[in-house]
């Protein structure tokens, strides 16, 4: 389990030697490349975003006039590679006419996060930018507001960190019982016992998570066997949906820690371990609903 809940994330330092191979048969034996005589210029969509916040990193150049192919082409007929970096997110190496020049992203965590892009060729760096983005913790819960009007559908937003191994899912669901679902996904699986493992440390994960955003819970268990938490009945005075309905996909789910923040109710919970298949392990989640307001 990844567990870095750092609220700051600032700089890095460019890690990456040599070059990359190039694309096979991107250049025929004997032709010279063009030279790359050029600056590679890095932006961002937004310089100041919200928690999942959709936002995007766009390589640029100072050439006005990239030739034929457009951009992509233009760099990958001059360099070996180009590397994109955001630390805990992306450190992707790219090669050959299809390399991408624009990258969405979203973040989980506030703070300020330095993304950089890195150009090869020939083992040396033949350009480099960066550019700063703040993130900020906004809305009624992790950056997404509950006004049917600002947000008109049921959506979901995914934050994914490729160097991590893991996504989360921020589920918002319009509906007459309206909620926000969090969930963790590992993104490759790495074998049962690891699975395992990692699913099991999701629980302090999202707590500590939810802890770091909106202070210390207001009721917690931390007993192993999820079905004896003692805290149904404090759930059922805070939140509408049920823990075995549609909002849990009919599975019986358990409340684990409450919280109470100032637009929303908070809730970590755990499903009962499985009884068929090979893995048996409790899953867990976050759900939010809007603060009750009495008549």
């Amino acid at each position: 389990m990844r567990n870095n809940l750092s609220l700051l994330v600032v700089g890095f330092v460019c890690m990456i030697a040599g070059s990359c191979a190039q694309e096979a048969g991107s250049e025929p034996a004997g032709v010279p490349r063009p030279a790359f005589e050029d600056n590679l210029v890095l932006t961002a969509s937004a310089k100041t975003v919200g928690l999942f916040d959709n936002m995007s990193f766009e390589i640029k150049t100072s050439q006005k006039d990239n030739g034929k192919g457009g951009l992509a082409y233009y760099l990958g007929e001059r360099l070996d590679s180009v590397v994109w970096q955001l630390p805990g997110v992306f450190n992707e190496v790219y090669t050959g006419y299809r390399m991408p020049i624009r990258l969405e992203q979203r973040f989980y965590l506030p703070g300020t996060y330095m993304a950089k892009v890195t150009a090869y060729r020939d083992s040396l760096v033949a350009g480099c930018d960066s550019v700063l983005v703040e993130v900020k913790l906004t809305g009624d819960f992790l950056g997404i507001n509950w006004g049917v009007e600002e947000e008109p559908a049921s959506r979901a937003f995914d934050f994914v960190s490729l160097t991590e191994g893991f996504t989360l899912t921020l589920f918002h669901s319009i509906s007459e019982t309206p909620c926000m679902l969090l969930s963790y996904k590992v993104n490759n699986y790495p074998g049962r016992d690891k699975y395992k493992e990692e699913i099991a440390a999701t629980r302090s994960f999202l707590y500590n998570y939810i802890t770091a955003l909106y202070g210390e819970s207001e009721a917690a268990y931390e007993g192993e066997d999820v079905t004896q938490s003692p805290l149904a009945g404090e759930y059922a005075e805070r939140f509408a949906n049920t823990l075995n309905g549609p909002v849990t996909g009919n599975m019986p789910y358990y409340p684990l820690a409450l919280w109470e923040a100032p637009a929303c109710h908070i809730a970590l919970i755990g499903s009962a371990p499985s009884t068929s298949g090979d893995i048996s392990v409790s899953y867990y989640k976050i759900i939010a609903e809007p603060v009750k307001i009495s008549m």
